[in-house]
């Protein structure tokens, strides 16, 4: 069970300071009795009431010393390698990496979408919209946890120092 200060990793939602361990408000929706969580999402506004055991994602951030070795070996990052001519598998297979909730599929999302967007402005074509949303959100919560971790100011920071390691061109 996490505790009142903790950093998390929350669902799709990213970093989160839980803020309280308690009973929701009265008028908040849930179980009577039922402990919950009280998350301020740290690059997101509003709170979050979540059950302490819900089902969604939930971790605690990664270490300065974990994101000094991901960052360290993030060249390393392969492009994914999963094609398909059907774009909801594709979409399937975008989400999957997404909702992986690590550094390294988020950091293999980012790169595939980025190489993959490069090689289609030499067409003169562009991703599509969703592809470009699930690269946006994989960049928000990969940069916004190494922020975190690394003590750095914002997540813009953290992609300064990622970013070059992620693009092949």
């Amino acid at each position: 069970m996490f505790q009142e200060n903790d950093l998390i990793y929350y669902g799709n939602t990213g970093v989160c300071r839980v803020v309280e361990v308690g009973y929701p408000p009265s008028k908040a929706p849930g179980k009577a009795g039922q402990l919950y969580y009280k998350l301020d999402p740290l690059y997101e506004t509003g709170m979050i009431y979540v059950p302490v055991d819900t089902p969604v994602f939930m971790r605690p951030i990664i270490t300065r010393e974990q994101a000094q070795t991901f960052l360290s070996t993030l060249s390393d990052v392969k492009e994914d390698e999963f094609t398909s001519q059907r774009r909801a598998e594709m979409m399937d297979h975008y989400r999957s990496l997404l909702h992986a909730h690590s550094c390294e599929s988020l950091a293999q999302l980012i790169k595939t979408l980025g190489n993959k967007a490069h090689r289609f402005s030499v067409l003169g074509r562009h991703l599509s919209a969703a592809e470009q949303e699930y690269k946006k959100r994989a960049e928000n919560l990969l940069y916004g946890e190494l922020a975190v971790a690394l003590g750095l100011s914002t997540p813009e920071d953290a992609a300064a120092l990622a970013g070059p390691a992620l693009c092949n061109f």
